[in-house]
């Protein structure tokens, strides 16, 4: 069987004017691509915080203990969740995202083991947490700028994620 003039395969300047194409199209989209998947960690990292927050809150409810808390490093972008000053657990958020701020409370006074009194979150036995005054605020950002929060009320105890400051 014969393969008339039509019926011919696709010539090597078509195929390289397709990839090109595509070429071009990718690199349109890279920079979009970029922002989404910063986005993307940063949401990530906040929600994780919240979770860690929420598994505090609800072990101090559970074993009706106030000794359960959560105490920033800004510093290093961690966390640790703790029973009285044992450390039970690291949280740790994307390499990609900081924490540039944890502020629970006004008193900035560095306690004996370092770190600011405001920097840590304790919960009483019904789940509120033992603040001073207002809330508190976890913030995360990304290398691109771009913030979420991580907010605790004072009164609840609610714990929530968003992209504008409480």
């Amino acid at each position: 069987m014969r393969l008339g003039k039509d019926e011919r395969g696709i010539t090597l300047v078509e195929m390289v004017v397709v990839i090109a194409i595509l070429g071009i199209l990718v690199a349109l989209a890279w920079p979009n691509l970029v922002v989404a998947i910063n986005k993307y960690r940063l949401y990530t990292s906040a929600r994780t915080v919240a979770s860690d927050i929420r598994l505090v809150q609800q072990k101090a409810i559970s074993e009706e203990d106030n000794g359960y808390n959560l105490l920033f490093d800004t510093d290093n972008d961690v966390y640790y969740i703790r029973l009285g000053t044992e450390k039970t657990k690291t949280g740790r958020v994307d390499p990609n995202v900081d924490i540039v701020s944890a502020v629970f409370g006004s008193d900035d006074a560095v306690e004996a083991d370092g770190f600011p009194k405001n920097r840590k979150l304790f919960f009483s036995r019904n789940g509120t947490p033992v603040l001073p005054s207002g809330n508190g605020t976890v913030t995360l950002q990304n290398r691109v700028g771009q913030r979420y929060y991580v907010d605790v009320a004072l009164n609840t105890g609610r714990v929530r994620v968003t992209p504008t400051l409480p």
